[in-house]
């Protein structure tokens, strides 16, 4: 049985259809596939984020331990000694509390309340040779950031797990795509087999 010319033309269209659909759907799975792979590079670099931010903090505070168990254990404080003792310690603090300020969002909350406290805690290391009893408040302020410090990094990871806005919004076009690529060949099979 030959068709008819109307069945042939629907025939043809329907492949060209379906390559055109095929052509389509591959596209948007390798556009979806490289917005994944963005992603989940920039989570990676997020993840590298909290790690060391967690690193400087900790780096931070211990340093701010070690000056002032030095000048606790040295009064009357003499200058000379305390900056032979401290320097490298010091060094470092400025090196993490840089590091820190240059991670840190100051109008996020969570950052805000962090370096607040290391705006405290700096204020009375350039005053500690004039007054070393201010190295009590020391402690109390290295309590406040270890306190202040694991919020934002909490924050940070539900960030990372939940995975970028992009990342989200590609998770649920392909999902969308996936259904409609079915949806369109059980169509066009039963179609077909009409």
């Amino acid at each position: 049985m030959v068709p008819s010319p109307t069945t042939a033309v629907l025939i043809a269209l329907m492949a060209a259809g379906a390559a055109c659909l095929a052509a389509f759907i591959a596209g948007a799975f390798s556009l979806v596939g490289l917005l994944i792979s963005k992603e989940q590079q920039v989570s990676g670099f997020r993840q590298a984020w909290i790690d060391e931010l967690r690193s400087d903090v900790g780096v931070f505070v211990a340093h701010a331990h070690q000056i002032q168990s030095f000048v606790v254990g040295h009064q009357p404080l003499n200058y000379q000694k305390f900056w032979e003792a401290t320097r490298d310690s010091y060094i470092e603090l400025n090196k993490a509390s840089i590091r820190i300020k240059l991670r840190l969002n100051p109008t996020e909350r969570e950052s805000s309340q962090i370096l607040q406290s290391m705006s405290e805690m700096e204020a009375l290391f350039n005053n500690l040779a004039a007054d070393p009893q201010s190295s009590i408040k020391i402690s109390s302020i290295a309590l406040a950031l270890e306190r202040d410090a694991p919020p934002l990094l909490k924050k940070e990871w539900e960030r990372v797990k939940r995975g970028e806005p992009i990342y989200r919004l590609a998770k649920w076009m392909a999902l969308s795509l996936f259904v409609a690529t079915g949806a369109t060949v059980i169509w066009l099979f039963s179609e077909i087999l009409r």
